[in-house]
């Protein structure tokens, strides 16, 4: 197990993280390429210690269980625990999403923002890979992250970031002001994001203690910025974006969807094991 906590996140934290990778008893076990940490705690957003412990993880079923009709191959998308009703919570941990790799590909060559946290997060934060062939791996798209920032990513991180203004709205008319101040929060987060993309930066993800975003971020958070003067915030960055001129790539281009299928291929193989029952005479 390599752990890499460059920014010494909690030990709370690590200790989820490191159960999880330990459990001998989940469906995941020696299946799991890299985990790290997910929400407030990934952001740096997080108000106090005792906010939600969220983790994201990736894993790569054993190549058998895609072919034949394993059990594996039902979970062959994206699972999550948020649902406190769960039987089989992670102690420790209150959201636990878990992509299947091809589920992780797929989304990110098609502009979507999710993986973009993991993607992009585990370079300023808590993220842990299972051994040294998992390392060898993920170091390798890690490489070539800035192929997937795309006109189509900003397209679909500006419509993320508007339908969660449109809840924390609906929210605020609900008199439900916890839920509208968080769904406000997300969509002023990721306009940020979605504006140094298009300035030609990397996503922040993980928001350093003397950037002034943080500043106005947690002030959201805490309630201490009102409701309108968030959303004014929002639509003055809503409005920068519409302005500003771009650069990138419409689309992940085919050279680097070919080295995709490529690094998939040899991912897969390398966890081919199967060996046929003998068949009786």
């Amino acid at each position: 197990m390599n752990i890499h906590n460059k920014q010494n996140d909690s030990a709370a934290c690590l200790e989820a993280i490191t159960n999880l990778i330990n459990d001998e008893q989940s469906i995941y076990h020696n299946k799991l390429m890299v985990v790290t940490l997910g929400g407030s705690r990934l952001y740096n957003t997080a108000l106090t210690e005792s906010n939600d412990v969220d983790i994201n993880a990736i894993y790569i079923c054993d190549t058998e269980d895609i072919l034949g009709i394993d059990e594996m191959r039902k979970k062959h998308f994206v699972q999550s625990i948020s649902n406190t009703s769960d039987k089989n919570r992670l102690e420790g941990v209150d959201d636990f999403v878990v992509y299947e790799l091809s589920r992780f590909v797929h989304l990110l060559i098609t502009g979507n923002p999710s993986p973009i946290d993991i993607l992009f997060g585990c370079k300023d934060s808590l993220h842990v890979t299972l051994d040294s062939t998992s390392e060898t791996e993920w170091s390798e798209i890690f490489k070539i992250r800035n192929q997937f920032l795309t006109k189509e990513l900003v397209k679909n991180m500006v419509g993320y970031a508007k339908s969660q203004m449109n809840v924390a709205i609906k929210r605020k008319e609900q008199q439900d002001h916890v839920h509208s101040i968080k769904s406000l929060y997300h969509g002023v987060r990721i306009l940020m994001e979605a504006s140094r993309i298009l300035d030609g930066n990397e996503p922040c993800i993980r928001f350093q203690q003397d950037d002034p975003n943080l500043t106005k971020i947690l002030k959201i958070r805490s309630g201490s910025l009102c409701f309108e003067q968030g959303r004014d915030l929002y639509q003055d960055l809503s409005e920068q974006i519409k302005n500003k001129s771009c650069i990138l790539p419409d689309v992940v281009s085919d050279e680097t969807k070919q080295w995709l299928h490529d690094w998939m291929i040899r991912l897969r193989l390398s966890r081919l094991r199967y060996k046929p029952a003998n068949k009786s005479n």
